[in-house]
């Protein structure tokens, strides 16, 4: 059941969610400002995985502010909920955009994703695994911008060890990175480069580098199978085809940082904007 009313907030209606939250539209009763409140679920209140997820979530969304990161406003861990509290965003995730188009023209998927990659590498530099890079966490506003969102599984590299010993996966099957498929612990900022690589892959396509399966074959197929190449599916400068052929290599230290990554990007966006003015 999600409450009315958590201090200083009255819900509205909810937005989303997982397992072990909803996300709600909610009114801030100080500022009387619409704002979102993640809180956890009910029968989730006292589970250990789910507050030390919320928690990190508020610590992280309270010490960086980057224009395509989403903005934590307020976190109250300790509290029976607990919650956090994020502004209110207008516009619809990458996911919504592309069941409704299939894939983006070439130039608008490679601003789409150098500006989360922009997001990503701001987390990385203040030391933090995203976690879950898909499309349904990249947020483009009615205007164009986007942000990274969700970061209910963002942490330090290593700090969930103990709890990914005990079977908990962090991530989405369809874009988990390979080393993370073998073992849990092997967690490090190459692996949301590979699911940004997944991403990247399926905006300009439509479709994902691996076959589809069950999320125990997608992750066998991750781990022990070399994806698809993009040049399979159309005609991409040369530059991007190595790009995410970098970015979905098995091995993470073939793979370029996030800040590399943006720069790789913005010279794909040269040379496709050399390509329209010939």
């Amino acid at each position: 059941m999600i409450p009315r009313r958590i201090p200083g907030f009255e819900l509205r209606g909810r937005l989303g969610g997982g397992p072990m939250n909803h996300v709600c539209l909610a009114w801030n009763q100080t500022t009387a400002q619409p704002c979102v409140v993640k809180v956890l679920r009910s029968r989730c209140r006292e589970d250990t995985v789910a507050n030390v997820l919320l928690r990190l979530e508020g610590e992280i969304g309270l010490s960086l502010r980057h224009p395509h990161v989403v903005r934590i406003l307020e976190s109250s861990p300790l509290t029976r909920p607990a919650y956090v509290v994020m502004e209110r965003l207008h516009g619809r995730t990458l996911r919504a955009i592309v069941e409704h188009d299939h894939f983006l023209p070439i130039a608008e998927a490679v601003r789409v994703v150098r500006e989360t990659a922009e997001g990503l590498a701001a987390l990385h530099r203040a030391g933090w695994v995203h976690g879950d890079i898909k499309p349904e966490n990249i947020h483009q506003a009615d205007d164009g911008h986007i942000k990274l969102i969700d970061l209910g599984f963002s942490h330090r590299p290593g700090e969930m060890s103990q709890i990914l010993k005990n079977g908990f996966v962090l991530g989405t099957a369809n874009y988990l990175a390979p080393e993370l498929c073998e073992s849990q612990e092997n967690d490090c900022f190459a692996s949301d480069l590979f699911s940004l690589g997944m991403t990247l892959f399926e905006l300009l396509s439509g479709h994902l580098p691996y076959p589809a399966g069950t999320p125990s074959q997608t992750m066998e197929s991750h781990r022990d199978e070399d994806p698809d190449e993009l040049s399979q599916y159309g005609d991409y400068p040369g530059i991007l085809t190595m790009l995410v052929h970098r970015l979905l290599s098995r091995d993470p230290v073939f793979r370029p940082s996030a800040e590399s990554t943006v720069r790789q990007l913005v010279s794909v966006e040269l040379v496709l904007r050399h390509r329209r003015a010939g």
